[in-house]
């Protein structure tokens, strides 16, 4: 039998941690937050729990 994955869940985030319920481990927690590529505009949100990836939010450019 092959596991399902689930299909990808866009969250709308903005730049501070925020609490989600995880859809690959189904726990409730609030979110990680990592920089990307050295940049202080976009940043990537982690499940606290599990660790997999859940988003981007990037700052928009003025």
């Amino acid at each position: 039998m092959v596991a399902s994955i689930p299909p990808p869940v866009y969250f709308a985030v903005g730049p501070e941690p925020h609490e989600v319920c995880c859809p690959y481990c189904k726990q409730k927690g609030t979110t990680l937050t990592r920089r990307f590529i050295m940049s202080w505009c976009v940043r990537r949100y982690y499940c606290s729990s599990c660790g997999e990836y859940l988003g981007t939010y990037r700052r928009p450019k003025l």
